[in-house]
This record gives structure tokens, sequence and C-alpha cells, in this order.
């Protein structure tokens, strides 16, 4: 857990650096996504009046399912412009970061996550992955299921 004592900040900024288990972040490894290390955080803390600001940078590995070819690849997800203002009740004396940092991170998830930009995928006849060796597959002969649209006439 992440959590700023906000009675021990005084007036002037203090920085945070730190790592926590990447199963802050939730994922149970469904979908292809796995974390690969720590999450990593560097951030700087200021109350300003009742108000607590939190600027930052938080960093983690997370191996995701090639959308294309189905192989699983690590890519470091960053959030270098954490920043997040929390009201500070009076008496509270903590503010936990932690599922904010989790979601930062989250947000930061690629939408369609690919190996490589040149990632030629699979071969949609045999399956076979194209990036590794070339299939006998004739390209020339249409895949089932599409002749009806070959003859769609859009006006």
């Amino acid at each position: 857990m992440v959590i700023i004592e906000t009675a021990k900040l005084g007036d002037s900024e203090k920085e945070f650096a730190g790592e926590e288990q990447a199963s802050i972040l939730g994922l149970d490894g469904s979908m292809g996504i796995h974390p690969s290390g720590v999450v990593r955080y560097e951030l700087t803390a200021l109350m300003a009046g009742p108000s607590l600001l939190v600027r930052g940078r938080v960093t983690c590995v997370i191996s995701f399912e090639c959308a294309r070819c189905a192989e699983t690849f690590a890519c470091k997800v960053e959030e270098t412009g954490f920043e997040r203002v929390f009201e500070i009740p009076a008496g509270n004396e903590s503010v936990d970061l932690t599922g904010d940092i989790s979601e930062s991170i989250i947000l930061r998830f690629p939408t369609v996550p690919v190996c490589s930009s040149g990632c030629k995928g699979l071969c949609p006849r045999c399956g076979a992955n194209l990036n590794r060796e070339k299939c006998g597959c004739d390209r020339s002969v249409p895949r089932p299921g599409w002749e009806a649209l070959d003859g769609l006439k859009l006006e």
C-alpha cells in the first residue's frame, strides 16, 4: 500500500519513491494480461491548505498476449503525468494512493496490444505464426464464407 501521512508533510514538498507488489493492480491473469514485475513510483506530495497535491510517475512491466500472433510479450507501462488532488478533512492523517496508482497504470494499457508494429500475425487458414514460419496456404483462393460479400454492391 502507498500511504502518505499528511500530518508529517509540513509546508514543503516531500518526495516519495518505492515499489509495490504488482498484486495491487488486481490482475488475475485473465485476458492474457500478467504483471511481470513490481509497480514503481516516484512522487512528490505537497499540502496546499486543506488539499494534498501529489504528482509524479508510476511504472510497471506488464506481459500481454499479442492480438495478432497470440505470443506473450512484455512492455513497460508508464504514467509520467500522475497527478491527484485530495481534499483532506480535519483529523485525517493519511491518504492511501494504492487505488489511484493502480488505476493510472491500468488506464495506460494498450487498447490492442501487439508485440511489434511489424507483427505478421497468424495465417487465417492454418494458424501458423507468420513471424516464425511461412505456410504453404494458397492465398489466391478466397476464404470460405466471404463469397457473399464479394458480390455486394454499395451505392
